[in-house]
């Protein structure tokens, strides 16, 4: 997943690196989530070495905090309970705490303010600090307030997961398209093709990495002289790339093309189709009830991997590099912008 973020709002403002004067860093963590984050903001001193820095973290970190020597200020703020495995912070106790924090910075400005609280339900915090910058981790559509947004990696892996969960998938006549006089009517499809091109295809879905198998389910429609037809029914993905085909003889009682495959990657455009394989003296008529498939888990070889997971940590170091890597560009940006335009240059007031 590619990192997002309000990059027109950061070139607008012009801000880059040289810029940043004052910053806020929100930590509001435990113990050991504020320890693993040291190397890092001692990474953002060195990339800051002139700005006015204040951290906002926990009463139980404010004299470790302290004795990094490395904030012009310190300011606790109880958002979380300092062990939370007995239970959270009480709504209405978050609530005051927010409400303190907001007070306490109602008539201040920074040039960039950061929660390096991976987990998101610190991020609307962000939205009462006054900062021409906001950065943490999220996306601009749960949270409009970040300028720069990096993406949750584990809720990613965790959506990833949940659709692997649905272990079976099946998709109806109306998805798909037909290439044929057809009708669908109850969700029942009819379809009369001639020639040997594909007469049904669809409905250009997407699948996560696994092992599948399924079915389509065609018969003859009606009385047909030549007996069984010949189709090849095929499942083709990313524009065509075919993952299995197959010849099967269709007749008037119900019938079906099982298949199995695996994809060793995410697919995209996944496409069922079905054509006549070997043309009959006449045209048949085919109904159409559909296509089912069963997500039967990884593949042999993903199963020997571990999770797609991110740590914390590792959480924290991409957001920073993000943010290092938009200012810079905005930075640059702006420099080309005023050499093309010509705005550097300066007017004398004629009197």
């Amino acid at each position: 997943m590619l990192a997002a973020g309000n990059v027109p709002s950061i070139l607008s403002a012009g801000i880059g690196i040289a810029d940043v004067e004052k910053i806020l860093i929100l930590k509001l963590d435990h113990l050991g989530d504020f320890a693993m984050m040291v190397p890092n903001i001692l990474e953002l001193r060195s990339l800051f070495p002139a700005a006015e820095m204040t951290l906002v973290c926990g009463s139980w970190n404010v004299q470790t905090a302290e004795c990094l020597g490395i904030f012009e200020r310190v300011v606790s703020c109880d958002y979380y309970k300092a062990d939370e495995k007995l239970g959270g912070q009480p709504a209405d106790r978050k609530t005051i705490q927010a409400q303190q924090l907001g007070s306490l910075f109602a008539d201040e400005e920074f040039d960039l303010a950061i929660d390096f609280r991976v987990p998101l339900d610190s991020r609307k915090l962000l939205g009462l600090i006054n900062a021409r910058v906001r950065a943490g981790v999220g996306t601009v559509g749960e949270f409009p307030f970040l300028d720069i947004a990096l993406p949750s990696m584990e809720a990613s892996f965790q959506e990833t997961q949940r659709v692997r969960e649905i272990a079976e998938l099946s998709w109806k006549p109306p998805a798909f398209e037909y290439q044929s006089p057809h009708s669908v009517r109850d969700g029942v499809a009819v379809c009369n093709p001639s020639g040997t091109a594909h007469f049904i295809t669809g409905p250009s879905t997407k699948l996560a990495a696994g092992r599948y198998s399924g079915s389509f389910n065609l018969r003859l429609f009606g009385k047909h002289n030549c007996g069984a037809v010949v189709v090849e029914c095929d499942v083709a993905a990313d524009s065509g790339k075919t993952l299995f085909a197959k010849k099967f003889s269709v007749t008037e009682d119900a019938s079906q093309c099982d298949f199995d495959f695996d994809a060793f990657v995410d697919l995209f455009e996944v496409e069922f189709r079905v054509r006549i394989a070997e043309a009959p003296p006449t045209p048949p008529a085919f109904v159409f009830l559909g296509v089912k498939m069963t997500f039967r888990g990884a593949t042999p070889a993903r199963r020997l991997l571990p999770p797609a997971s991110i740590h914390i940590s590792e959480h924290i170091t991409l957001l920073l590099a993000l943010i290092r890597s938009r200012l810079c560009r905005a930075v640059d940006t702006v420099e080309l912008r005023r050499k093309l335009t010509g705005s550097d240059n300066t007017e004398t007031d004629p009197k």
